[in-house]
């Protein structure tokens, strides 16, 4: 079981963003949109810069700028899992 599953609910904790710097590795998520379809995938970087709630991300020689809270430690459930499996809101411990 994972540190980020919730016994109560056994939805995904959210991890603590405040912890992200630089250096650390991180996933996030791009759209890419072509015609009518939309194209969602998950990206895996290097931090290179933190501004206030913005991170400057580096995957792949590709500089991506990334709003704080759209960006998951490396290790933490990515986006995509939070958007499918839903995120704990309980204010129990464990």
């Amino acid at each position: 079981m994972s540190d980020y599953d919730c016994n109560t609910c056994g939805k995904k904790r959210r991890p603590d963003l405040s912890q992200i710097r630089e250096g650390d590795k991180v996933s996030f998520v791009t759209a890419t949109q072509r015609g009518r379809s939309i194209r969602i995938s998950t990206k895996e970087g290097k931090v290179l810069q933190v501004l206030d709630e913005t991170l400057s991300i580096e995957s792949r020689k590709k500089l991506y700028r990334v709003n704080k809270g759209d960006a998951t430690p490396q290790g933490a459930p990515s986006p995509l899992t939070y958007a499918l499996c839903g995120t704990c809101d309980c204010q129990a411990e464990g």
